[in-house]
């Protein structure tokens, strides 16, 4: 009687069992055929927006001429004056609380009045809570466009601009580079003496960055 658990035997002359198939060579580990040919084309198509957004950040002309009418530039004048950012003369003291407002374009004409060769250098605009700059930077015949976002704090008695976002077309910073550039004092860039910023921190207690306007809190007589 034959166990059943038994295997059955091979007969002896049995033929040999068929060789495996060679590859194809058509698979591949992760994706598959198509799936290598679809990361290509994407490779390719990424590679081809990110030439042309770093083409089309290139050879940017500088930003036109900055005009003031007389009339706006003797309204700023007065404003730049109450902000403690007059050469030699302290600030009148506040005799109400009520806030020096900026619009955007006064922003940039105060900054220009103080710093006349950033004019075809920079263009600030106003979000909330946001200071955005584009800039136009390099020599004449080829200019890069970078963009900028600014946020205001203030520790202690020293009011600081921190960077919060730098870009070249669509491409930004590297978080790490970000992160050290956090610490960095951009604020002196904004004063051009180191005595108008002392005078401007003892007269301003606060600013608030709304849309298209910036007010400047100034200390309470």
């Amino acid at each position: 009687m034959t166990d059943p658990h038994t295997p059955p035997s091979v007969p002896a002359n049995a033929p040999p069992p068929p060789p495996p198939k060679p590859s194809s060579g058509k698979s591949c580990l992760l994706f598959g055929c198509g799936g290598c040919l679809t990361v290509l084309l994407l490779l390719l198509i990424s590679s081809f927006f990110m030439f042309r957004a770093m083409r089309n950040s290139l050879n940017q002309p500088p930003f036109p001429p900055f005009e003031l009418t007389e009339d706006e530039r003797q309204v700023l004048t007065g404003k730049r004056d109450l902000l403690g950012l007059t050469d030699g003369r302290a600030a009148p003291e506040p005799r109400t609380e009520t806030p020096v407002i900026l619009s955007g374009r006064e922003l940039n004409g105060l900054l220009f009045m103080a710093n006349p060769e950033l004019e075809e250098i920079v263009r600030l605009h106003l979000e909330p809570d946001t200071i955005r700059g584009e800039l136009r930077v390099g020599d004449d015949d080829q200019r890069v466009a970078v963009q900028v976002a600014l946020g205001i704090r203030r520790q202690e008695d020293r009011i600081n601009i921190v960077l919060r976002d730098m870009r070249i077309g669509n491409f930004g910073l590297p978080r790490f580079v970000r992160r050290a550039l956090e610490n960095e004092d951009l604020a002196a860039e904004f004063f051009d003496s180191p005595a108008k910023r002392a005078e401007f921190e003892r007269i301003v207690q606060q600013i608030e960055i709304q849309d298209d306007a910036i007010l400047f809190m100034r200390k309470a007589p």
